[in-house]
């Protein structure tokens, strides 16, 4: 039995150029790992292991998580202009990602994207108005870059090659 799935490019993309790809394009993959391949170029090499493809992973869901946080900011001006200082670098540095925000519940309207995996096994990930992002495995890493709206993924069947 094949399985497919589906990822239709978003219009968020046109904030960076992470992929290749136009809007609306629509992506063909037979597992998340080709899925990752596909739009990002990170897929398996003979002599990676899987520490160094969790670590490309990782490095990719940043920039992606950077994209939507932008994307978030620019359609929510009017509730970011008048934020306290702490807030508004939490949504314009990486310092969202760090443990300044651990066990905190964020508020605001406009949502906080927050990489999961930079936050220690001892800090918790803020709570409230969230999207929480991981790269851990192939499956969470594509489940969140459709999260934060890169693209809409369509999964016609289960995949056995997660």
């Amino acid at each position: 039995m094949e399985t497919k799935m589906f990822l239709t490019i978003s219009d968020i993309t046109d904030v960076d150029d992470i992929y290749t790809f136009a809007p609306g394009e629509v992506i063909e993959a037979g597992s998340y790992t080709d899925a990752i391949g596909q739009l990002y170029g990170l897929g398996a090499t003979p002599n990676q292991g899987a520490n160094d493809r969790y670590f490309e992973r990782n490095i990719t869901m940043g920039t992606i998580a950077d994209i939507a946080q932008a994307s978030l900011v620019a359609k929510h001006d009017s509730v970011t202009s008048d934020l306290p200082q702490e807030e508004l670098d939490a949504l314009l540095n990486f310092s969202r990602h760090i443990d300044i925000w651990a066990g905190r519940e964020w508020t605001n309207e406009c949502p906080l994207v927050v990489l999961a995996d930079v936050y220690e096994t001892e800090n918790v990930i803020p709570t409230g108005n969230v999207i929480v992002v991981s790269a851990e495995n192939e499956k969470t890493f594509v489940e969140s870059a459709a999260r934060v709206g890169m693209f809409h993924l369509e999964v016609m069947e289960e995949l056995l090659d997660v």
